[in-house]
Order: C-alpha cells, then structure tokens, then sequence
C-alpha cells in the first residue's frame, strides 16, 4: 500500500504521532534485504580487499590508541588528529576490543552500517513512492557492487550514509506534524555530522520544508526539536574541538580543504602543497605538521574562499555529471534513464508531490560539500545515491507496469493476455535493472580498464599487497615502538609503527632533517622520485648519511623498487 495514501488529515490541534505506515509484509521485506545485504558484503570483505584505503589508516591507528589509551592521537603521533570526526574510529575501537584487528574492525563496522544504510533508503522509497518501489529499492542497492565494495572499505562513508538515510527518513515523516519525528531526524542528523559534518546542510533544509510545509502556529515546534535534538548530538564534540583549538569551531577539514586547494590554484607539485620543510627544517606542509598547528597558522581570506568555492563547485559538479552519465561504475546512462523514469511519473497527490520535491532538493544540496574540494572522487558520489536510488527503484516499477500496459492495450485484456503481459513486462524490467547490476560488477572487477575517468581517485580497488608485505617486514624486526618515515602511511601500519612522511626538499637539507627527526626506517619507493626531488639519487647512490644501512631491496608490482633502510642512531 502506498505510504501517501495511508496518511489521515486530521484536525489542525491534533498531533499527529509518529508512524510506520507500512505492511508487515513489507517490513519483513526490509529486515530480509539487510541480512541478505550484511550476508554478502561479510563475503565480499573475506575476498576483495588486499590492503588498507588511505584515509582507513587514519581512522584505525585512531582506534588502536583510543583503545591503549593514548587518546585521539592518529598516525603521526604530533598531537590530536582533529581533522576526524570521532563517531567513525570510536565504533572500530568497539569492535577492535573484540577482534584485535584493526583494520578488520573498520571494515565490519563499515559492512554492518554499509548494509544498514539500504533499510532507509527503502523507507524512504516506501514513503515517497509506494511499497513495490521500495521492495526494488532494497533489492537494487542489496546487490549493487559499488555499494557492495564501499561497504568494505575502511572509510567513513558507510556509517555516514545509514545515518544521514534516517535523517530524510524521519524527515519525511514531519509533514503530519510529529515532534517526535523531528527529534529523530535531528539525531541521526548529528551522528551523520559526527562521522562527516556536511551533514549539517540536512539540517538546514530539513528546517526550511517544516517552515514551508506546515501550517501557521504548528511550524516553531517541529524545528526546535530539530535543531534541539541535532545541537545536543553534536555538542560534546564541538565542545571538545573548540577547546582543543582555542577557538570556537564546528568542524576542522575545511581548514584543509582550503589549504590544499590554495596550494593546487597557486600551482604548487604535490609534494610541496603536502610535505614541504623549509631550510630552517620547520614543517610547512599539510600533511607534515600537526593538525592544530596546520590550522592555527591558516589565516583565511573570504575572497579567497569564495574564489576556491567557486573554482570547486564549476569543476566538481561537472565531475560529479560526468561520473554518473559516463561512469560504468554507478550504471552510466542506463541508471539515469531510470531515474528519470522515476521523477518524472505524474501524479496529482500534493503530499507526494512535497516528498519528491524535498528529495530532489536534499540531492542537489548535497553538492555544497564539493565545493570546498580540489578533486573529485568516486566516493563523492555515494551521499547522491541515498536520494538517486528510490527514484531508479520507482522508475524499474513504473517501467513495469508502462510495459505491461502498452502489451494489454495492443492484444487485449482478457485474464490469459494480461498474465503474458506482466510476465513480459516483469522479464523486461528485470532485464534493464540487471543490465545495470551486470555493468557495476564488470566494472568493479575490472577497475584498471573499465573506469572512464581514470583521473579520479577510486575508492572501491583492491589495494596494493605490496603495502603490506613492505610493512610487515619492518615489523618484523620487533622494535618497540619504531617511527618509519616513508611516503605512505599504510606502510607505517602494517609495520605497527608511528609514521612520518619524507620531506619535500633539496637533499642537503632532507639528511638535516633525517637528523632531527631520527626515524628508525626510511622506506623509500621509485613511484614517488617525480614527488620528492632527491629520491631517484638516494634510490641510485644510498641515502648520503653514515647512519643509513640498506636493508632490502625489493621489486614492486608496477615495475619500480622499494628500499628498506635501517637508521642507525
């Protein structure tokens, strides 16, 4: 039964509580699509990932020490890692208590909410459109390698995205005035924000549309529990922020972003925007230097903001475009068809109306995040399928019934004619909504090949092995508590290791810093000679520093060498 068509009006001094105005057949619909969702992404993380994502590096070694006890230290060890919002590595120093693993809790707390992430997203399709959408919704997203793969990796967007779904899910439900409704949306809202903080924008918009949609006297109400529920959720961490900071502060990775978009308008090598030393062997870079230091030295200008702003948002929404009319990897032009099939279905039902409205409007807010960002990833996309998906799910079923429709009204309407016609108009819907699955899975599996937009960090590939191999042999050297100093981190983590970054600098000036740093290992790798200006001599003639003793030369996959040197205090 459709969820628009269950809703009673009822008097303007009546609340109306809080419902699920759902079929019992389709809730156990929802609870059976997530476990067949959780089942084969628990699979899916036993075979697919080789090593660590970047960022996951972070997130875990922030889990590790929460657990030891050392606090919200991450990687570097030079400070507090404000830049990360706390939600993500606190739930993986929950399962890590458990697992003793931290990459493997990243990745089960990534798989669980990963698959929680495609109930909302039914609920949603269930309340705008009707229950048959959102049965295909589920189906849609349950077996979607994207989502499959995303929900394995360790990132943050998994947890982000269960909960900012059950943001638009409860605040959809306030339109019949629930205050109750209100409070939720406002939490899940902030524990969005606690994993990645552009959640706040829901917030915002969700305001707006209770102010639009209600009625004179009953609108104040539902968005002070809104903004009432949210504040308190996010508090304790904005709290702790500004104090580490010495400054009132929502959040902190805008400091960043803006940073290294400065550094890649004003032409900077990456190296120099992320690892810069300067002569007097003082950290410079990004990357380099400590959170709170990096942005008590970052003086922002609003003309320069808004320039970057605009800059991002003319180059990221042309990529985000681009990705999901191009890029096999979310179903290119097939998925856009039916979610064009979806949106653009009539119907005269002013409530129906309102619901799509909002979740067009919430899928085009979603773009303001990018506009802070220098590039785009695959991953970027993701918070658009929260509001993409229902729409595809309803367009398969509109697809359906247009089909079945077309076939009756060509051989008639008897019994016999009409039950051919929906099995053909079910073949044929299966078929396009298959064709797009089949196009995700080739293009997962064949990442190196099939992506069109090589440009483009993504997310969901396997990992480099290597990474790991590199870091589990300085590990096994068994010193305690080692600092090696490399060009990735993950090296660093799989040798339990605190890490630091090779400087961008002249050579003379990068054995000074060797000095004062004193590093246990350096690892260097001739993937990274066009990074750092001195490597390819260092690789050929030895780091020129009597503490330096060559360990092992190893040759790397794409063709290269990685070098392990010993530093010898």
């Amino acid at each position: 039964m459709s969820a628009t068509t269950t809703v009673r009006q009822k008097p303007e001094s009546v609340e109306s509580p809080i419902s699920l105005p759902y079929s019992r057949r389709f809730l156990i619909s929802a609870a059976a699509t997530f476990a067949a969702a959780l089942a084969l992404r628990l699979v899916w993380i036993h075979y697919w990932p080789r090593s660590i994502e970047s960022e996951g590096v972070y997130y875990a070694r922030i889990a590790e020490n929460l657990l030891a006890g050392r606090g919200y230290m991450g990687m570097r060890e030079v400070g507090k890692q404000l830049l990360y919002p706390p939600l993500y590595p606190s739930l993986i120093a929950a399962v890590l208590a458990v697992v003793r693993n931290s990459e493997l809790a990243g990745r089960l707390v990534s798989v669980f909410f990963g698959s929680l992430w495609i109930v909302p997203m039914m609920l949603i399709a269930g309340s705008v459109f009707d229950e048959t959408a959102g049965v295909v919704t589920g189906m849609v997203a349950a077996f979607s390698a994207p989502l499959i793969a995303i929900s394995g990796t360790v990132q943050s967007e998994p947890v982000y995205l269960a909960f900012q779904a059950a943001g638009i899910f409860f605040a959809l439900q306030v339109w019949p005035r629930s205050k109750l409704a209100s409070a939720l949306a406002g939490v899940s809202f902030g524990l969005a924000y606690l994993a990645r903080p552009e959640a706040s924008i829901y917030v915002v918009l969700t305001a707006l549309f209770i102010w639009w949609r209600g009625r004179v006297g009953f609108r104040l109400k539902p968005v002070i529990y809104l903004v009432l529920a949210f504040g308190l959720t996010v508090l304790p961490y904005v709290t702790w922020l500004s104090i580490q900071t010495g400054r009132p502060r929502i959040e902190a990775k805008s400091v960043a972003n803006y940073v290294e978009a400065r550094g890649w308008a004003a032409g900077l090598p990456p190296g120099q925007i992320f690892f810069a030393v300067d002569p007097q062997l003082n950290e410079v870079g990004l990357s380099n230097q400590s959170d709170l230091a990096m942005m008590q030295q970052t003086k922002l200008s609003s003309g320069k903001v808004l320039w970057l702003a605009l800059h991002g948002a003319t180059k990221n929404v042309k990529s985000l475009l681009t990705t999901l009319l191009e890029s096999r990897l979310f179903g290119g032009a097939l998925f856009v068809l039916l979610v064009g099939i979806g949106g653009l279905s009539v119907t005269l039902d002013r409530d129906a109306l309102a619901r799509r409205g909002f979740l067009v409007v919430a899928c085009v807010a979603s773009i303001v995040p990018l506009f802070s960002l220098h590039d785009f990833h695959d991953r970027f996309v993701f918070p658009f399928l929260t509001f993409l998906l229902p729409f595809a799910g309803y367009g398969i079923v509109r697809l359906f019934e247009s089909v079945k429709a077309i076939l009756i009204n060509l051989l008639g309407a008897d019994r016999r004619i009409s039950f051919l016609s929906g099995i053909l108009a079910g073949c044929t819907a299966v078929v396009i909504a298959g064709a797009v699955l089949m196009l995700e899975a080739h293009t997962v599996s064949h990442l190196e090949t099939e992506v069109r937009l090589q440009e483009q960090d993504i997310t969901v590939r396997r990992g480099d092995p290597f990474i790991n191999q590199i870091g589990k042999t300085i590990g096994g050297f068994h010193l305690q508590h080692p600092l090696v100093m490399d060009a990735n981190p993950a090296i660093g983590f799989y040798a339990g290791a605190a890490d630091w970054p090779l400087p961008y600098c002249d050579s003379d000036t990068a054995v000074r810093y060797l000095a004062k740093i004193k590093p246990d290992f350096v690892v260097l790798q001739s993937a990274n000679a066009a990074v750092f200006p001195y490597v390819a001599e260092w690789m050929a003639k030895g780091i020129p520093d009597p503490r330096a003793i060559l360990l092992a030369t190893e040759a790397a996959p794409d063709g290269g060498s990685v070098q392990i040197y010993r530093m010898h205090q």
